[in-house]
């Protein structure tokens, strides 16, 4: 994922109010940190928390998360039904 910190002059207005989004999903520590630089700011993050991706997570997000007041939303739980056989 990439964070767009300028928006084409078109689109500009519409978006200088923005204050807060709900959610960001799919992305990395790095990507968090720069948006959250930008100033605007959200209150949840959706991301893949499997068996296959918990070190990861528990390792940079989460603790971001906790400092920074915003939720986890999981998804992909059962790595996309490796975990499953389907």
């Amino acid at each position: 994922a990439r964070v767009v910190t300028k928006f084409p002059s078109s689109l500009s207005k519409s978006f200088a109010a923005t204050r807060a989004l709900s959610g960001l999903n799919n992305t990395t520590l790095e990507n968090l940190q720069e948006a959250w630089a930008t100033g605007v700011r959200f209150h949840t993050l959706q991301i893949r928390y499997s068996m296959f991706s918990w070190r990861y997570v528990e390792s940079k997000i989460l603790p971001w998360c906790a400092e920074h007041g915003v939720g986890i939303l999981a998804h992909s739980t059962l790595g996309k039904g490796l975990l499953t056989g389907r």
